[in-house]
């Protein structure tokens, strides 16, 4: 999740549920065995997440349906907000 900052403008962060979708078990195992933190999981292994897509909040569900349509799995899971200026870029809520 770290690339998101790069496309963002500076005054915008992006609000990631981490419930909106669930990670692949090797995730789990993986942070484990590792004793690796959980923002650490995300930052390095996005916790499955391949690709994000930044949309207009109206047409999410039409590219979430078209993606579906082509096999993949598809999860909304976040938001853009405006961001203070002492705030992270990424912020990871329940």
């Amino acid at each position: 999740m770290e690339n998101i900052p790069r496309i963002l403008p500076k005054r915008c962060k992006a609000v990631i549920k981490k419930s909106a979708w669930e990670p692949h078990p090797i995730f789990r195992f993986v942070q484990e065995m590792g004793k690796i933190s959980e923002i650490e999981m995300m930052r390095v292994f996005n916790n499955g997440i391949g690709m994000i897509l930044v949309v207009n909040k109206n047409e999410v569900e039409e590219i979430i349906g078209r993606i579906k349509g082509m096999g993949e799995n598809a999860y909304h899971i976040g938001w853009i907000e405006t961001r203070e200026e002492k705030e992270d870029p990424v912020q990871f809520i329940e």
